[in-house]
């Protein structure tokens, strides 16, 4: 690195002019044709009085909002023809000079041109200025016309212009009218001319631009530098002093007082302590011919070149990223060096660090293990540590080499370091904090008093005291042990991301989510203080905090930086912020730390890269738009308003007293908001006064409808912000819709006539119909009370039988809320109403156990009907009691909830009973399982028996007997065995036996599926003992049959068993193959097979009947119709 930056000190001897003007980086935009400029060569530039830029090039004009150029209409004069001046006069005409085409008035809603037809001196217009008479001068290039509205009256050098070739004209706070010719300066006071030349010490007699500074003083751009006249004398400025070409074309001075100034071919240059400082715009000539310089409402340059408009947004803030040499734009640490380097920790991207060369990388090595730096410190030996994703890295400016530091801690994140007073070294990580004192090594956890050891920040304050930033609190340390500072102040324990001291030894810690804390040590009253919102911060997520040497406390936050007067808050108490975010030049929004450098720039490091703030730019203007309403729609159309006979402003197009009639109540107000530093970021509210009461949400259309608008006077109210925070002074338009014919006020005097006339014939109708309504009256009244004695006497009955009742009565209201208990309540749980509120609770909720009741209470109130349901009680004496509840809504005449009854009765001993019977079931079905698994076991001993004895049978006949044998067994063995093995214990899924069963034959008889397949379709049917058993030996039976007789020598084919139900508790069982078929002339009735005649008996057992449908050499199936044996 060593070598690296000598090479770099004899580059910079070398080329030290070179470097000084472009070494920097601005914040420059361009814009050119394809943009929508109408020509690249830009005259002049103007910003009227609703912030648009009117732009004026040698290819035509156009007005410029932040986002779209709006060109003249083909046809308009300013369309194509070479545009050199623009101004705007006091009423808010705009004004355009063009070269052979005379000049333009711009209304806001029609064109009107003067050429030498209507007494101008010449068509080529330079320059326009009002003067406090409200008349127009018109510098040309054959003098002056000065235009009252009506006439041109002619100003030449013979009335004493020094020069008729006039390039620009001002006027002065004093009311003089300034001209700059080609051939000097003169001066009108209102009665005569005064000329200025070289001889009276002006740098040149051509002079482009003339300006006013704030004390007075004159300033002149001149073909050889720029010329000051104090009232006095002139003191001149050119290249001796910095300017980048002596060729001035345009000056400007901004809000802070700052002087630019355009060259021709120099660029643009800063006029800063009587010297000029130079800012190249590009290395293309073109562009650094600025021919008009103006500082807009928000602090930004436009510059209007020969190769486009340039919008420059100061050195305020300058943002340096990967396209300046950073490695990575996501900066987590950033740290200033003795020799003023400022070394910037990466995510990702290793370490760089920036010096007057610029940037410069240093990638992971054997030194620095990681590229991820997380934290930068310096120790008092003058070494730089770097916390890493590897543990802690040294660098030694020295040696210019990197150490790997600590082998131990290599395996953990470094979030922060720190060397105290004593040489001891702390590092910050994820299991807590690692002390090295010299050669011994001591841990910090949760054991040592961190409730969370997860540290992020370490700070040693003017005491000595070690203070610890955690996820979740603040601590200090004190002999080893961790104190929880949080719980000493009754603070939450939020996640701590910085902690500073400042000049009064006031610590500020930073949270994520609860703003500043400032903790005065040596303040016993009120050591802690909590700075929030309340407080006057915007954002109390804060990244960071710092103080630089001018004592403003900079806090970095999720959305920008906030800027705070910090002596201002000591002396006044007040939180006064400024943000900074990217609608006003700071577009890192993100940021982790900050620093200052020797020059007194801060850096910050954030997400979007490096960002240095330049405190001598001075402070913004403004950061509010400029919002204006630019047209009204009725039902979403245009509306030409003087067809309608509506006077119109001339300047905004608009109807002034709009009065509308009762069916025109459909209006758009489309409105336009300028921010040209960020106009995307523009956001608009509204709100109609007298149709709604609040601001509508923040949105990006600029157009608000509204519809049905009732008669009446209204205000329509637009405002617009960037951040949603501060929001513009509201713009407002007045209109009243007209009522209709039928509601104004003729109308309602007759509807008042017509009304008492008709109150005076109803009075005496009315007196008629009461006299026999009292009497209708009377009668109802009798046979009411008659109702309510026999209500009555029910409720005294129903309160005798709920008093008397062992049941338990509970009343709540439409809250739910419990107003009353019977007796039988509190025999059945021992408490009284009073100690149920105090003691189980007073509400539905929370006497009951059943969380149904709650889930069905919607739908009883709804169906009007009551909801049974179970639930333990435990009585005042501890013991359980089952009640089973009917929980019954109470609803009054419009069906609204007024009480709910719910009467529980005691089945405690059904429980009981139920609990006993429950245990017998199981018992019983285990006792079903062993009988079903003992017979299963039996028979397959005796299929066993059967194998034994097949061995020693030598007839084939009798060994098949024994084989058909042994496969009836085993069917039957399988039935017991499903039994056992299902949870009903009287019946089994046939469905799944059936499978179970042909799976066995077909490994019995040791066929494949390849030659045998089986097609089973057999529904989901459970089946008790008595009807399994025969239905399986009938499917053993005409399976076995079909496997052995069916298929002879390499016949394939498929076996198919079908079961379903086609009544309750009847069943169709279907068989069958397409194998070879029953012998010809088979019949049920004349076969002689035992296993025919086991089917057939097995068929009657099931109550059934069987059906067999046979075509020899095609197959044969069996369809057998049974039931359910009961």
């Amino acid at each position: 690195m060593r070598n690296r930056l000598l090479k770099f000190w004899c580059i910079y001897l070398l080329v030290l002019t070179a470097i000084s003007a472009d070494a920097q980086r601005f914040n420059l935009n361009s814009f050119s044709v394809s943009d929508g400029l109408p020509g690249n060569q830009v005259n002049k530039i103007l910003q009227d009085r609703v912030g648009r830029l009117w732009i004026g090039t040698m290819s035509g004009g156009c007005r410029f909002d932040g986002k779209t150029f709006t060109r003249f209409e083909q046809g308009n004069v300013l369309y194509s023809n070479p545009v050199k001046t623009i101004y705007e006069d006091k009423k808010g005409n705009i004004w355009f000079g063009t070269i052979r085409k005379g000049l333009v008035k711009f209304t806001g809603t029609g064109y009107f041109t003067y050429s030498t037809n209507d007494g101008l001196l010449s068509d080529n217009i330079n320059a326009i200025c009002e003067d406090e008479k409200g008349n127009l001068w018109v510098g040309t290039s054959e003098g002056i016309s000065r235009f009252d509205g009506k006439n041109f009256q002619s100003i030449t050098n013979t009335r004493g212009l020094i020069n008729n070739n006039v390039f620009d004209l001002m006027r002065d706070s004093k009311g003089r009218m300034w001209v700059a010719t080609i051939g000097g300066v003169s001066m009108f006071d209102g009665k005569k001319f005064f000329n200025f030349s070289t001889e009276n010490g002006l740098l040149n007699n051509i002079v482009y631009s003339i300006r006013e500074d704030r004390n007075g003083e004159i300033w002149f751009g001149t073909y050889e530098g720029v010329s000051v006249w104090d009232g006095r004398v002139f003191r001149n400025y050119s290249t001796e002093q910095g300017l980048p070409n002596e060729r001035v074309e345009n000056l400007t001075q901004d809000h802070n007082g700052h002087w630019w100034v355009g060259t021709y071919g120099g660029g643009l240059a800063k006029f800063k302590e009587n010297a000029f400082e130079g800012v190249k715009l590009s290395s293309d000539v073109n562009s650094n011919i600025v021919k008009s310089v103006i500082e807009d409402r928000e602090g930004n340059y436009w510059l209007g070149t020969w190769n486009g408009l340039f919008k420059y947004n100061g050195d305020r803030f300058v943002t340096y990223t990967i396209d300046d040499g950073l490695s990575n734009n996501n900066i987590l640490s950033v740290y200033p060096d003795s020799g003023n380097r400022i070394w910037f920790g990466t995510l990702m991207g290793g370490l760089n660090y920036f010096d007057a060369s610029g940037f410069h990388t240093v990638k992971a090595n054997e030194g620095l293990k990681s590229n991820n730096i997380w934290c930068i410190n310096r120790d008092r030996q003058g070494y730089i540590w770097f916390g890493t994703t590897n543990g802690p890295a040294r660098y030694n400016p020295a040696k210019d080499e990197f150490q790997a530091m600590y082998p131990g801690l290599s395996s953990l994140i470094v979030y922060a370091l720190l060397q105290d007073k004593s040489g001891a070294y702390y590092f910050g990580t994820d299991k807590g904090i690692f002390k090295y004192s010299g050669e011994q090594l001591s841990r910090i956890g949760i054991t040592e008093g961190l409730s969370n050891d997860k540290v992020r920040v370490l700070f040693e304050d003017a005491q000595g005291v070690v203070w610890v930033g955690t996820m979740k609190g603040l601590f200090y340390l004190d002999n080893g042990k961790a104190i929880s500072f949080d719980d000493a102040h009754r603070l939450p324990k939020a996640l701590i991301t910085s902690i500073i001291d400042d000049k009064r030894g006031n610590l500020l810690i930073s949270t994520y989510d609860y703003g500043l804390i400032r903790y005065r040590p040596g303040n016993q009253a009120a050591p802690v203080t909590l700075i929030n919102k309340n407080s006057g911060l915007n954002n109390e997520k804060i990244l960071f905090n710092y103080i630089d040497k001018q004592n403003r406390l900079w806090l970095g936050t999720s959305d920008g930086i906030d800027y705070v007067d910090w002596n201002n808050y000591l002396e006044e108490g007040k939180v006064k912020t400024i943000h900074y975010d990217k609608s006003n030049g700071f577009v890192g929004v993100e940021s982790n730390a900050a620093c200052e450098d020797i020059y007194g720039n801060i850096w910050f490091a954030t997400v979007n890269g490096a960002i240095r703030y330049k405190p001598e730019a001075g402070e913004l203007p403004v950061t509010l738009p400029l919002v204006s309403i630019s047209n009204i729609q009725l039902f979403l159309e245009n509306v030409d308003w003087k067809k309608n006979k509506t006077k119109v402003d001339d300047n905004t197009g608009l109807p002034i007293d709009l009065v509308l009639p009762h069916n025109s109540n459909h209006l758009s107000f489309i409105s336009s908001a300028i921010y040209l530093t960020a106009p995307d970021e523009v956001r608009y509210r509204y709100m109609l006064e007298g149709f709604e009461e609040n601001w509508s949400p923040p949105t990006r259309n600029g157009t608000a409808s509204y519809s049905n608008i009732p008669p009446g006077s209204y205000i329509f109210k637009v405002q617009a912000s960037v951040n949603n925070k501060d929001w513009s002074v509201p713009v407002t338009y007045s209109f009243t819709i007209r009522p209709p014919i039928w509601k104004t006020p003729f109308f309602y005097l007759l509807y008042v006539v017509v009304g008492a006339g008709s109150v005076l014939l109803a009075y005496r109708v009315r007196t008629r119909s009461l006299r026999r309504s009292q009497e209708m009256l009377k009668r109802k009244v009798e046979a009411r009370t008659r109702e309510l004695q026999a209500k009555n006497l029910e409720l005294a009955k129903l309160s005798l039988v709920a008093s008397e009742t062992d049941n338990a009565v509970m009343i709540f209201d439409e809250h739910l809320e419990l107003e009353w208990v019977n007796t039988g309540y509190t025999k059945m749980t021992g408490f009284t109403l009073e100690e149920t509120r105090k003691g189980r609770g007073a509400t539905l909720q929370t006497l009951t156990t059943n969380q149904d009741v709650l889930d069905h209470l919607d739908e009883c109130i709804k169906m009007r009907r009551s909801f049974i349901y179970e639930s333990e009680i435990e009585h005042k004496n501890k013991q359980k009691r089952w009640a089973s509840s009917t929980l019954t809504p109470i609803l009054n005449e419009a069906g609204q909830l007024k009480n709910i009854v719910v009467i529980d009765t005691d089945i405690t001993l059904r429980k009981h009973m139920e609990e006993q019977i429950r245990e017998a079931l199981e018992e019983k079905g285990l006792l079903l399982r062993e009988i079903h698994h003992r017979v299963k076991n039996n028979l397959q001993i005796i299929i066993s028996l059967f194998n034994l004895q097949t061995s020693y049978v030598t007839d084939d006949n009798a060994y098949k007997a024994l084989k058909e044998g042994q496969d009836r067994i085993k069917s039957m063995a399988l039935i017991h065995e499903r039994f056992y093995q299902t949870d009903g214990l009287s019946r089994i899924d046939f469905d799944d036996y059936i499978k179970r069963l042909a799976e066995n034959l077909m490994q019995s008889f040791r066929l494949n599926a390849s030659k045998v397949s089986l097609v089973i379709h057999a529904e989901k049917i459970s089946l008790d003992i008595d009807t399994a058993v025969p239905c399986g030996l009938i499917i053993n039976e005409i399976v076995s049959n079909s496997l052995k007789h069916a298929f002879k020598g390499d016949r394939k084919g498929e076996i198919l068993i079908e079961l379903k139900q086609t009544e309750p508790d009847k069943f169709l069982l279907i068989i069958g193959d397409n194998g070879v078929g029953m012998p010809e002339g088979f019949t049920l009735e004349t076969s002689d097979s035992l296993g025919i005649q086991l089917i057939q008996a097995l068929t009657d057992q099931l109550e059934g009947k069987m059906l067999v449908e046979n075509e020899p050499g095609n197959g044969v199936k069996y369809i057998i119709n049974f039931s359910r044996i009961s």
